[in-house]
């Protein structure tokens, strides 16, 4: 058995896609929460989402019965801060989605088809919320069209990452405060502007967004560059490292 492990218990789109499972093909699969008791099996991966630092704090991976151990696409969240945290140890193989790391390996929510479907922009500009309310929120967003990464009660989870995915589209420029609000509007090509840039994770994305605090972002949406590069070096990252994790299942 296989046993995925991210965060499942949320209303969070971003840690519900991040799972690699939901890209790619393995037998004998069986998803677990960040907070489950996870039971003996032949291989555990953890990711994606900014779990690093749990994972090196409590080291819960440690203490699973398992022939293998692999991390996928991991990240660190530091409030306040521009480098990333340490990462965790005791993995056969691991990959961290924070760029400063010669472990880079992207969320591989990059191999969805619905990035093979973008749309030409119909604003100038739009905002993408996190919904923790401990996070702070650009100012001065009053009439411009607003999202946020929380699912809509009452939608399945597939139409709601269509939803996201179709409305960052529908922006030239995203202003967000939101980790994957910023990756996935780089992967469709917007221009990103981050405000606040208030942790890390903000600041370690492969291909970076403007970054500026709640109440400069206006001063900064002219200095945003889309990354036409993204999707292809994302996915090709991506495919890299599941070769790798396929040639360790392989031979075990």
């Amino acid at each position: 058995m296989i046993a995925f492990v991210h965060i499942t218990k949320t209303t969070n789109i971003g840690d519900l896609m991040s799972g690699p499972y939901l890209y790619f093909a393995f037998p004998d699969v069986q998803v677990f929460d960040l907070s489950d008791e996870v039971p003996t099996c032949d291989f555990i991966i953890y990711g994606g989402g900014a779990i690093a630092g749990r994972l090196h704090r409590r080291q819960p991976h440690l203490a699973v019965m398992a022939r293998k151990r692999i991390a996928w696409g991991i990240g660190s969240s530091c409030f306040g801060q521009n480098e990333p945290g340490p990462l965790p140890s005791g993995f056969d193989l691991l990959g961290s989605r924070d760029r400063l790391l010669d472990c880079y390996s992207p969320c591989p929510s990059c191999m969805s088809y619905l990035f093979d479907r973008i749309t030409k922009p119909v604003h100038k500009l739009i905002v993408y919320l996190n919904d923790d309310t401990r996070i702070p929120r650009p100012s001065g967003i009053t009439g411009l069209p607003i999202a946020g990464n929380w699912i809509k009660p009452g939608s399945s989870l597939r139409t709601s990452f269509e939803d996201v995915i179709n409305f960052l589209a529908s922006g030239e420029t995203v202003l967000t405060n939101s980790y994957h609000g910023a990756y996935w509007a780089t992967l469709l090509g917007r221009k990103v502007v981050a405000a606040p840039a208030y942790s890390s994770k903000l600041q370690n994305l492969k291909y970076p967004p403007i970054t500026c605090n709640a109440d400069n972002w206006r001063d900064s949406i002219q200095r945003a560059i889309a990354y036409p590069e993204a999707l292809d070096d994302s996915r090709i990252a991506t495919q890299s490292f599941y070769e790798r994790v396929c040639d360790i299942v392989s031979k075990c």
